[in-house]
């Protein structure tokens, strides 16, 4: 390592000394030049003194700025050379003596190591040695567990021998148990193929009365389709009918509505005349019967529409007035709204009288309370559509044996709702009893007009 960083430095040197010396002939060629040019100056030019001054003060700066940066730069140069060659004199003495010490370390840890490897092979080779001789131990012991297994075996194959034998002896008693199940089972078999004829035989009879059955019971369907389309048929020809009336009834209740605004000329418009209200064709024929009846009061019993409708007509005839009874405040109240709404005050009054009991024919019978209500002397009408026919047995009937008193040969009744079975008893009850002349009329809901006898 010292030899070629020596080498290296001595290189680097003469390169440095040639550069000098490239420098100083130069120089010295310049300031030839530089005298030769000043001497022909002078000779040509006449002024020798002052030229050759200007040629030596050129000169002195030629040699300042060349010659003497170069003395300095070989001085240095010569102090680094000496500086670098003994700092790589030193590092190459330390590195080696390093380089020593790690051999002579590195060659005892071999040795230590050879010496460890013999031990090693040492420790094999006795382990080899005592594997084998396990081995041949091994090959012995397995050798004389063959033969004892060989022993063994031919043991097991005579007990195996001996078990057939059993076997078999007990496989000949089963079998021969065997065929005497067969045989009765056989025998089974025989009786159970006749049955089975006679389960045949069974059935057949069996499908006969199955389908002497089936004929009859298609026979009777017949019979029940041909009743169920006579039923069907039947039904059919009521709804047809039922139908029929309705349009009927419709058109019916649509001309007595529209009649009905011919008779009159409404203040206001009417409530809807539908399901607890009396209907346009009864309203209708109110109407014409105050417009014909002479002189004498018209009752309502149960207000509303009606009470509107007979008062229009009272006040269109010019006598007696409409007085109308309602067990309902809250029908009352809308009553009295409908009559001012109306401008009927003049022709209408409305009295609400709650239900009480009345003694009639020695039974208990609810009505209208009437205590409060002046009648006039003579009764032309009375208007029959309540109380509600849901407080007893033909609500209804109370109304002639209570105010027959104020009736006479002339006055008229209306029952409305004639279509229920209880308004039809009343009817056959007033006939009976008190020889009322009655006449149904087939309207929405039904209605009778009574008269009294003469």
């Amino acid at each position: 390592m010292f030899d070629r960083k020596e080498t290296h430095t001595i290189k680097i040197t003469n390169l440095q000394l040639e550069s000098s010396n490239t420098i100083f002939n130069s120089s010295l060629v310049l300031t030839i030049l530089n005298v030769l040019f000043f001497s022909y100056q002078g000779l040509y030019l006449g002024n020798f003194i002052y030229y050759g001054i200007l040629c030596f003060i050129f000169q002195f700066l030629i040699v300042a700025v060349f010659f003497l940066p170069n003395i300095y730069f070989h001085k240095l140069e010569r102090l680094i050379n000496e500086t670098v060659i003994s700092s790589i004199s030193e590092n190459s003495e330390t590195v080696i003596s390093s380089i020593s010490e790690n051999s002579e370390t590195v060659i005892s840890s071999i040795s230590e190591d050879q010496e460890g490897l013999l031990a090693k092979l040492w420790a094999l080779q006795q382990d080899f040695s005592y594997f084998h001789a396990e081995i041949n131990k091994r090959i012995e012991a397995i050798t004389s567990t063959s033969v004892n297994q060989h022993e063994t075996l031919n043991a097991n194959l005579q007990s195996a021998l001996e078990s057939y034998v059993i076997l078999a002896a007990t496989l000949e008693k089963e079998t021969k148990k065997m065929m005497a199940k067969m045989r009765a089972v056989s025998k089974n078999q025989e009786a159970t193929l006749g049955s089975i004829g006679q389960l045949d035989t069974s059935i057949a009879e069996s499908s006969k009365e199955i389908s002497e059955q089936i004929e009859t019971m298609s026979k009777n369907q017949n019979e029940y389709v041909g009743a169920i389309k006579s039923t069907l048929g039947n039904q059919l020809t009521y709804v047809e009918t039922q139908l029929r009336n309705q349009l009927n009834s419709t058109y019916a209740r649509l001309d007595a509505l529209m009649s009905l605004h011919q008779m009159i000329n409404l203040n206001s418009p009417l409530p809807i005349m539908h399901e607890w209200t009396i209907s346009s064709d009864y309203g209708c024929e109110l109407i014409r019967a105050v417009l014909n009846k002479g002189e004498g009061s018209v009752i309502d019993l149960g207000s509303g529409v009606s009470t509107l409708l007979m008062g229009y007509a009272t006040q269109i005839n010019g006598s007696g007035k409409v007085i109308t009874l309602e067990e309902s405040e809250e029908f009352y109240e809308k009553t009295r709204e409908l009559i001012i709404e109306h401008e009927l005050e003049d022709y209408c009054e409305v009295h609400l009288c709650p239900l009480k009991n009345y003694k009639i024919g020695g039974k208990n019978w609810l009505w209208y309370d009437i205590k409060n209500v002046n009648f006039d002397k003579h009764i032309a009408l009375i208007s029959v559509d309540g109380p509600r026919g849901d407080i007893q047995e033909m609500a209804r009937y109370p109304v002639v044996p209570i105010l027959d008193k104020y009736m006479d040969n002339k006055t008229v009744i209306f029952l409305d709702d004639g279509s229920r079975s209880d308004e039809v008893s009343i009817a056959s009850r007033w006939e009976e009893e008190y020889k009322l002349i009655s006449s149904k009329h087939l309207s929405h809901k039904g209605y009778f007009r009574f008269t009294k006898t003469v």
